[in-house]
This record gives C-alpha cells, sequence and structure tokens, in this order.
C-alpha cells in the first residue's frame, strides 16, 4: 500500500492522496499539520527566552517610575515597548535559527528547523515579520525607542550572520543587548538612573550563559569552523571566564541593599538567586559535557530570580 505523499510520517498505513484518500482523512491530516507548524513556530521563538525580554520591559518600567507606571498613559507607553521588545527578541530567535541550520542538525536535531518542521524560508518570514511589528509597535512608543528598536535589529540580525561565529564579540553583544529590555521600559518613566543595578546585574548574567552555551555548542560550531569562544581559547578558559562572570553576577546583588535602600524581601529573594548561581558555578566546574545544558538552565532561572529580586525596590 503506497503512502500518503501529503505527510509519509503520519500516513503510512492510510491509502495515497491519489488512490483517493476520504475527505475526513485530508482534514485531520491537515489539521495536524498546522498544529505541528503553529508549535514549530512556537519553538522557533523560544517563549521562555521571549518571556524574559517582555518581563524586563515592565521591571525597568517599574523600577523608574514606581506606581506611576500604573496610569492609564504610561501603561499604555510600557504595553506597546513589552510588545516591541517581545517581538524582536522573538524575531531575533528565529533568524538565529536561519543562520543556525548546519550547526541545529548536530547540537540541536529537534529543533524545528533540522527536523523539518519549518523550512529556512518560513524562519526568515517570521523574523521579517515580528521584526517590523516591534519596530512598528516602538513607534507608538516614542522616536528614541524605534531608534533603539531598529539598532537592535539590526544588530541581531548582524550578530546571527556573523559575530555569532567570533570569539567573545558576539557574547557581549547578546549581554548588552539582552539587558537592555530594562532601559527600554525605563526610558517611558524618564531615565535609567534607578535601573543602574538591574542592567549590570542582567549583563553580567546574559554573558555567563553565553559562554556557557558556547560550550554546549561546541560540537556543531567546530563542523561549520566557526570560531567561539571555547574553540579558540580552549574550553577550560572558557568555564574559567563563565564562572569568573557568575562570581562578578554575585558580587553585585548585595550592592542594591547597601547603597539603594533596597528591603529584606530584596535579600531573601536574591539569597536564593545566589544559591542557584553558586550551584551553578559548581555543576560548570565538573566539565562534564552532559551537564553544560543543566548550567545554562540553571543561569536562566537564577536571571529571573534576580530580576524579581530587584523589582522589589520600594517607592
Amino acid at each position: 500500500m503506497e503512502s500518503c505523499r501529503v505527510c509519509p510520517e503520519w500516513c503510512i498505513n492510510t491509502p495515497c492522496l491519489i488512490g483517493g484518500m476520504p475527505e475526513m482523512s485530508l482534514r485531520l491530516i491537515g489539521n495536524s499539520l498546522m498544529k505541528t507548524k503553529l508549535k514549530g513556530m512556537i519553538m522557533l521563538c523560544r517563549p521562555l527566552n521571549t518571556f524574559m525580554f517582555w518581563i524586563s520591559v515592565w521591571i525597568g518600567a517599574w523600577l523608574e517610575g514606581g506606581q506611576t507606571m500604573l496610569q492609564a498613559s504610561s501603561g499604555l507607553s510600557v504595553l506597546g515597548a513589552a510588545c516591541s521588545a517581545t517581538a524582536i527578541g522573538a524575531g531575533s530567535n528565529a533568524i538565529n535559527d536561519y543562520f543556525d541550520i548546519e550547526i541545529d542538525r548536530i547540537n540541536r536535531p529537534n529543533r524545528p528547523l533540522p527536523s523539518g518542521v519549518l523550512s529556512r524560508q518560513e524562519a526568515w518570514w517570521i523574523w521579517a515579520t515580528l521584526s517590523f511589528f516591534g519596530m512598528g509597535m516602538a513607534v507608538i512608543v516614542s522616536v528614541m525607542h524605534l531608534f533603539i528598536a531598529v539598532i537592535c535589529v539590526g544588530l541581531l540580525y548582524a550578530y546571527s550572520r556573523w559575530f555569532k561565529k567570533m570569539p567573545f564579540w558576539g557574547n557581549l553583544m547578546v549581554a548588552g543587548i539582552g539587558s537592555l529590555g530594562i532601559g527600554y521600559g525605563a526610558l517611558i518613566m524618564g531615565g535609567v538612573q534607578r535601573v543602574a543595578w538591574a542592567l549590570l546585574f542582567a549583563f553580567w548574567a546574559t554573558l555567563a550563559r553565553e559562554l556557557v552555551k558556547d560550550i554546549q555548542d561546541m560540537p556543531g560550531d567546530q563542523v561549520v569552523g566557526a570560531r567561539t569562544l571555547p574553540i579558540v581559547w580552549g574550553e577550560l578558559p572558557t568555564r574559567i571566564l563563565a564562572s569568573f562572570c557568575i562570581g562578578i553576577t554575585v558580587l553585585i546583588t548585595p550592592l542594591p541593599y547597601l547603597w539603594a535602600q533596597y528591603n529584606g524581601i530584596y535579600l531573601m529573594i536574591i539569597g536564593l538567586t545566589n544559591a542557584v548561581f553558586i550551584y551553578a558555578a559548581y555543576v560548570l566546574a565538573q566539565q562534564e559535557e552532559q551537564q553544560t545544558a543543566r548550567t545554562s538552565s540553571l543561569l536562566k532561572g537564577g536571571t529571573m530570580l534576580g530580576m524579581l529580586a530587584l523589582a522589589t525596590q520600594p517607592f
């Protein structure tokens, strides 16, 4: 019996379309394909990473403006900025996978592009649509936000195409842009004076995680000839540098309590955050390949906890 040419892996035991597949079967296949495509689009955008863009804008606005953020006009502006940053961040994940398809065939074969769920052309259109939507949302916030959005779209494209495969420069670029969401929200409230600690925390935590991800991606990066830091310097020096960045992140955390009038709630949450970071550094020091992904997840969780702690600043 010939298998269906629409979706061989799903219809191996059903009559081929040419042989007269029932209309109901075609509908079921069509619905399954749509669901698979939708799931692939969500995976392509990395929803947890994208959520961090969303929440960082709100935290930045809250830290800078406090309850002023809750006013109708300010709230709408923050919503627009959050949508803008989230769309641009999601789009950057799509274009990253577009250029990394050969690397992901080795490192992450279940990702939407190497698995065949989405095509490269579809990933490109997702990037373009989300990027233009993000820049469009920035227009309704302010000229400054539009300027930042355009610069970020360009830099993130350049990162995915060129800088990601260079030692350290790509890591610095992502750490800078990744922490920028806080300032993006704070600017709506008139400045970035009160978010300095959050910017520093986000930068160093993101830089540490980017270095760990480079270690994690070494097998695929070596095949395509990428010159990331662990390939150029070696894995051990990169682990040491990532641990140093984790250490800087931990050392920063008491300063808001000492110098910026943060309260005991902050100390409680940041204490848990530091425990996560220190454990991540311990896992990283084991130099076990299978534990590298765990370190990356720990750093992501620690960063989210730290941002929550910073959001407790009293007004």
